[in-house]
């Protein structure tokens, strides 16, 4: 569609809750003890199924931070962020649109694998609820926490008050071209040339 950018983001973070894909060693090294335990003793049940689990879970990890997902787009209305679905139910949870008129500032940076967009809330906007990165973590460890918590890229980060995109094999100079050409003159567009804070972890 003419006026209109879109870009993928990087790994897990438009689909899968904040702390993924690490939480999935957590995961893996509970099932690892737990087999070691309870399956009985000797080499076999505490140094090989235990290894198993562990370099499952690293091969998970490494399959999952190689994905992409097209959960970034910019138009005219303003910016889409998270992966559309065909259910509307399900889509309403992973995937949010910003009007233009709710942005101060989007601020870009590159990153090692593309860039970095932080869109800074107006704060004449409704200003959603920041979550704490340690109850993020603990919520991320249930195992429903993919169905139920929406993805990290939906989850606002604090001072300032914004939703971070790291997008995959687009570089700064391109996105802050393709939003300036979008965006409306009440919205500032920055690029800087320093990591982003949220990258540069």
């Amino acid at each position: 569609m003419p006026g209109t950018y879109r870009a993928v983001v990087k790994g897990s973070y438009g689909v899968l809750p904040r702390g993924f894909p690490w939480i999935f060693a957590f995961w893996y090294a509970a099932m690892a003890a737990v087999f070691g335990l309870e399956a009985g003793s000797g080499p076999m049940f505490w140094v090989v199924l235990p290894a198993v689990f562990v370099l499952t879970g690293t091969a998970l990890i490494y399959r999952v931070q190689q994905r992409k997902a097209a959960a970034f787009t910019a138009d005219a209305m303003g910016i889409w962020l998270g992966v559309q679905w065909k259910e509307p139910r399900r889509d309403r949870r992973k995937r949010a649109h910003i009007p233009w008129s709710q942005i101060q500032e989007i601020r870009i940076s590159p990153s090692p694998a593309g860039s970095a967009v932080d869109i800074v809330l107006s704060g004449l906007a409704p200003q959603p609820r920041v979550k704490p990165a340690a109850a993020a973590w603990l919520q991320a460890l249930l195992p429903t926490s993919t169905f139920l918590q929406r993805p990290a890229i939906l989850e606002p980060l604090a001072d300032p008050v914004r939703y971070h995109a790291p997008l995959f094999g687009a570089r700064s100079s391109e996105v802050a071209q393709a939003l300036r050409a979008l965006a409306p003159a009440t919205v500032t567009v920055t690029e800087t040339t320093s990591l982003s804070a949220a990258d540069a972890r």
